[in-house]
C-alpha cells in the first residue's frame, strides 16, 4: 500500500510540474488585421495621446504580402488601423519607448484585409528618432504592422502618430504677410493647424 501511495505521489507531483512549466500566454487583441485597433494621428505634433501597445503572446498573423525591404521577420506581429487627415501626406511615427533587446519595425499598406498592398517597406522604429513615410493620400485608411525582427523579444512599447509640422510652425521659419488696404483683405487666405 505504501509503494502504491508514493508512486501516486510521484505521478501527481509529475503531473503538476508539468502543468506549471506549461505558460499560455493570451494574445493581444490587435494580433490578426482584422482585430487591428484604430488610432489617431494628430495635425502638426502629437496632441491627442499616445497609444501603448504590446508584442507578448503576439502570433504571425500570415497576413500577405509579407513586409519588404532589407528586414528580417519571425513573425508576432500586432496591427493598427488609422485614417490620414484630409490633405496631408506625410506621416510621422515617434516611438517613445521600445521593448528591452529588440528592436521594432513598422510596414504600411493599404486595402482590406486579406487583400493588403503594401505601401512602404519596414522601416525601424527607433526610440531616439522619427519614422516619416511620405507619400500618403489624406482621408485614406491605412494598416500599420508592428512587429519585432527576430520574434524574441518582447514587451510594451509606446508610440505616436502625427503628420509634419506646417513649414512656418516657428519663428525662424515665419512667413512674411504683406499689409495692404482693407480691399485686398478679400484675397488674402489664412490657414492655421
Amino acid at each position: 500500500c505504501t509503494s502504491i501511495f508514493k508512486s501516486l505521489l510521484i505521478i501527481i507531483s509529475l503531473t503538476i510540474g508539468l502543468l506549471s512549466s506549461q505558460v499560455v500566454m493570451a494574445q493581444p487583441a490587435n494580433d490578426l488585421c482584422s482585430g487591428a485597433i484604430t488610432i489617431p494621428v494628430d495635425v502638426g505634433s502629437c496632441t491627442s495621446g499616445n497609444t501603448t501597445g504590446t508584442n507578448v503572446g503576439a502570433t504571425d498573423s500570415q497576413e500577405s504580402p509579407a513586409p519588404c525591404g532589407n528586414t528580417v521577420y519571425g513573425g508576432g506581429d500586432v496591427w493598427y488601423e488609422f485614417t490620414m487627415p484630409a490633405g496631408e501626406t506625410n506621416l510621422v511615427i515617434d516611438l517613445i519607448s521600445g521593448i528591452t533587446g529588440g528592436v521594432l519595425r513598422g510596414q504600411l499598406y493599404e486595402g482590406s484585409c486579406g487583400s493588403l498592398s503594401r505601401v512602404l517597406c519596414a522601416s525601424f522604429l527607433d526610440p531616439n528618432g522619427l519614422v516619416i513615410y511620405a507619400g500618403l493620400t489624406g482621408g485614406n485608411t491605412y494598416f500599420l504592422r508592428i512587429f519585432e525582427g527576430r520574434n524574441d523579444a518582447f514587451g510594451s512599447f509606446v508610440f505616436c502618430l502625427s503628420t509634419l509640422p506646417p513649414a512656418n510652425d516657428d519663428c525662424a521659419n515665419a512667413i512674411n504677410l504683406t499689409v495692404g488696404s482693407l480691399a485686398d483683405c478679400a484675397s488674402n487666405t489664412v490657414t492655421t493647424n
